[in-house]
């Protein structure tokens, strides 16, 4: 793949990031319009797009959707993510750190071939967690369901 096809392929996946990113903050602006709103959308994204690798059916279409990803195969999703994801940790001018994690409960265990794909296209840690124990911090609840 030469240059121009690699800018392609991450500016197809940066307007479909970007349209779900803006759709989103004015879905949230217009739920809550007497308050300053701050998303991650990259994050959101990226967490979507990687969770999707452990879906199926209905759920993979879904998530799909939502992103507005271009008709393309996972492993295109996911190799052009890796691109995006280390052409922003890697800026010219500035620093950008990215922390993705998967929490899980300590019972429990990720399919080993979506732990390689996390690893490797989306440079995401895993920590096993007792949840029940989740009352006793203050955490909000969505960083414990799964991705954050």
């Amino acid at each position: 793949m030469n240059l121009q096809e690699t800018t392609h392929d991450i500016n197809r996946l940066v307007t479909a990031y970007n349209r779900f990113g803006f759709k989103l903050l004015a879905e949230l602006c217009e739920k809550n319009p007497e308050t300053n709103v701050f998303i991650s959308s990259a994050g959101i994204a990226f967490s979507l797009a990687l969770i999707q690798n452990g879906a199926g059916g209905n759920t993979r279409k879904a998530i799909a959707k939502v992103l507005e990803l271009p008709k393309a195969s996972q492993r295109y999703i996911n190799e052009t993510s890796q691109k995006l994801f280390d052409d922003l940790i890697s800026l010219e001018h500035g620093q950008l750190s990215i922390a993705n994690s998967l929490w899980i409960d300590k019972g429990l265990s990720f399919d080993a071939s979506f732990l390689k794909i996390a690893r490797n296209f989306f440079k995401t840690a895993f920590t096993k967690v007792l949840f029940e124990l989740r009352s006793r911090f203050m955490l909000l609840p969505s960083l414990l369901v799964g991705v954050s």
